[in-house]
């Protein structure tokens, strides 16, 4: 409910053993299909990234999956390279498509194998446009993204803050349709304040472009 009124049917949600490569990627191949000018679009990805160790060159970000090796991860397949997704994203820009993109990534507690070092590399990764995209980041490359049961019974801050600004609480002036101006006041203030400044989410894009209502 935190989108708005979406119809379920244009919802695709993949967890655990169903978060795999070939489902995300056959929907996103779906949804080159289909989108059209104008068209609202949002990918989540909740989970951890890190580098491949054995590139020490060149786009080795990665968004690794449930089923994702812990290390040497090309060795498997249960993984996200950002310079592909980067060239679906640019894609749906092209396009005209309003795409909204979430990372809530770099947990804290995940022992990768690329280390400190191979958080701080994905996340400045995701930090570059990649076309005319919305981008929500959950921290900044040296933070890492805070869960406690403090926060919805046991999620990471970022999520719990986001979903409650998009459900309302970030729309100040009570027009019914939050902004990305509105949900990036909101969500910075509310994630460094209640993480005593240790995490602070990046928020990138047209301020004014709408994303909730």
């Amino acid at each position: 409910n935190a989108g708005g009124n979406i119809p379920a049917e244009n919802i695709k949600k993949y967890t655990d053993e169903d978060a795999t490569r070939a489902n995300i990627f056959d929907e996103l191949y779906y949804l080159k299909t289909v989108v059209q000018p104008g068209d609202l679009m949002y990918f989540y990805f909740a989970g951890h990234g890190d580098i491949e160790q054995d590139l020490s060159e060149g786009e080795d970000a990665l968004l690794l999956l449930a089923k994702s090796f812990s290390k040497n991860y090309l060795s498997g397949s249960e993984y996200i390279e950002l310079d592909k997704l980067r060239s679906y994203i640019s894609n749906f820009a092209k396009k005209g498509v309003n795409v909204v993109f979430i990372a809530d990534a770099c947990h804290s507690g995940a022992m990768l194998s690329g280390g400190s070092s191979g958080k701080e590399r994905t996340l400045h990764a995701l930090e570059e446009t990649w076309g005319n995209e919305i981008k929500f980041l959950s921290c900044q490359p040296n933070e890492v993204s805070e869960e406690n049961t403090k926060w919805g019974g046991g999620r990471g801050i970022f999520s719990y803050v986001l979903e409650e600004g998009l459900k309302g609480l970030a729309d100040k002036n009570n027009d019914s349709v939050v902004t990305v101006a509105e949900i990036k006041r909101y969500i910075e203030s509310e994630v460094a304040r209640q993480t005593d400044d240790a995490q602070n989410p990046d928020v990138r894009g047209d301020l004014k472009r709408e994303v909730s209502h």
